[in-house]
């Protein structure tokens, strides 16, 4: 009887052992999936305006304009044709009143439209996020007097603003099989995340959410790295790695990086790209 006992105690410590260790394996595996990215964030909006410049001989030159709703403002400009060399790159960020008097221009031009909805033109695009849904235009070859309006008073607003930290990510990337998927990041935590049609490559649809610490210092933390180390730009990507393309550029402390890239290499540009897959591309 008491060996009896006894075999049954090994035996309960034997299961114990191994429910406990089963446990772990699940716990350590589960440090290497994407995660879900934070919740949506319904207050938060955004709107960009890009221009062509017609005089550029073969078209790829433009300025762009992307502002949110909690005041961060990118420019980009290319002034060479076919976006050759570095586009220039600056944010900037505007006051709680200045902020909400574009966005009331912008919610006004999306209503009224100014422009045709946005099929298949690349150029003098319009988009804008009012939380809920995306309204987008564009003006192709033809720019109407109402999208100058909006596009100067875009450009009133970023000259009016005040510098902000030097830091922005943008990146994309197509998994095979499905659309492309379009983040932008800010200093302020701002996120916006947009996706492409696989047919039509223009914006389908938007979210935004807003990161939180230390995760925001950590996405600088490895920005810095990222323009700190050497980077080889990448061309197609590797099946296993389950990618048809990925692009990011980088601008953080005065310095800008750009290229192509599928996150399988050792630099810090690399580990950067993959860590935003990892944490916020997954739906």
């Amino acid at each position: 009887m008491q060996k009896s006992y006894a075999a049954k105690g090994h035996l309960l410590a034997l299961c114990s052992f191994i429910l406990l260790f089963a446990l772990l394996l699940i716990a350590l595996s589960g440090c290497t999936t994407p995660q879900p990215p934070p919740a949506q964030n319904a207050s938060l909006q955004y709107f960009e305006i890009v221009l062509e410049k017609s005089a550029c001989p073969n078209s790829g030159c433009f300025t762009e304009y992307l502002f949110t709703s909690s005041g961060q403002i990118l420019k980009k400009q290319y002034d060479l044709p076919n976006y050759q060399g570095t586009p220039a790159l600056e944010i900037r960020q505007a006051g709680e009143k200045a902020t909400k008097e574009i966005f009331g221009k912008a919610s006004s031009f999306a209503t009224i439209g100014g422009g045709t909805p946005d099929k298949t033109s690349n150029k003098n695009k319009f988009f804008y996020f009012d939380g809920r849904q995306t309204h987008k235009f564009s003006d192709g070859d033809a720019v109407t007097s109402q999208f100058l309006e909006m596009f100067d008073a875009a450009s009133q607003a970023f000259n009016s603003s005040s510098p902000s930290e030097d830091f922005f990510i943008h990146q994309y990337y197509q998994p095979i099989g499905l659309e492309t998927k379009d983040f932008h990041f800010f200093s302020d935590g701002t996120v916006i995340v947009s996706i492409y049609g696989a047919e039509s490559g223009r914006v389908e649809s938007s979210s935004m959410f807003a990161l939180e610490e230390p995760e925001l210092s950590t996405l600088k933390q490895k920005a810095q790295a990222a323009v700190d180390s050497a980077f080889v730009i990448g061309g197609d990507c590797a099946s296993s790695l389950k990618l048809v393309y990925g692009f990011i550029e980088i601008r953080k402390s005065g310095n800008y990086l750009d290229g192509y890239t599928c996150g399988e290499g050792y630099s810090g540009t690399d580990k950067l790209f993959k860590h935003i897959i990892e944490k916020y591309g997954s739906d």
